[in-house]
């Protein structure tokens, strides 16, 4: 997915040029229609681009409460299919980025509650 590309070099901004620059992906990737594919790999590749803008703009949170909960429900789920080596996304679900970026995705939730 060229665009999980591109956001994984972005470096982490808080500039509001930036931000303005992600908004139209960042509303287009929690459209329903893409966090509830039938395809797992869309859903796979959707986590990890979001995950990425959730790295970039950490420690603020990309989206509002209740996005963020699915957010992280989705990122979640794409860790199910980890069993599944065959998959075409393991790679993707098993990497190390994906795992550490949840991690972003998680301090951004549990900052939300703290509120």
């Amino acid at each position: 997915m060229k665009v999980e590309k591109l956001l994984s070099k972005v470096d982490r901004s808080l500039k509001r040029s930036m931000i303005d620059a992600l908004r139209p992906s960042m509303r287009a990737l929690i459209k329903d229609g893409l966090s509830k594919h039938s395809d797992v790999d869309v859903k796979v590749a959707v986590a990890s681009c979001i995950s990425e803008i959730t790295r970039i703009t950490a420690p603020d949170a990309p989206y509002d409460d209740n996005q963020m909960r699915d957010v992280f429900k989705l990122i979640v789920s794409t860790f199910e299919g980890l069993a599944d080596q065959s998959s075409r996304s393991y790679a993707k679900r098993a990497s190390i980025q994906l795992l550490r970026k949840s991690g972003h995705v998680s301090s951004c939730l549990i900052l939300n509650v703290m509120r």
